[in-house]
């Protein structure tokens, strides 16, 4: 069976712009060529599973987002997720309570 490959170049430029990070300093961070890292962007050339990784966790992005565009979360609410486990029913609903307010002071008008 042949295998389908993803290109993961356009969502990878565009979150790396979101995050205002330029190609050679990810690259160098990454310890790949900014070439390199053109030509994924580019969809010229494939990765690692390894460098794959490094590069979601470096974006703070989900491997199905970059695969995909599936934004369900980022590494920061996968890990909040992962600590809510840990919590008691009353204390998840005191955080739901705080996330609450959260949300109703972002959709008060002025």
């Amino acid at each position: 069976m042949k295998e389908r490959i993803i290109n993961i170049g356009p969502r990878l430029k565009q979150r790396r712009k979101e995050m205002r990070i330029k190609q050679t300093k990810m690259a160098k961070e990454l310890g790949v060529s900014q070439t390199y890292l053109s030509n994924i962007e580019g969809g010229r050339t494939n990765c690692s599973i390894t460098l794959f990784v490094d590069i979601c966790n470096y974006l703070n992005v989900t491997p199905d987002y970059l695969m995909l565009g599936n934004m369900r979360g980022n590494r920061a609410s996968i890990d909040i997720i992962d600590e809510l486990k840990m919590c008691s029913s009353e204390e998840i609903a005191t955080v739901k309570k705080i996330v609450d307010a959260f949300v109703l002071k972002k959709t008060e008008p002025y």
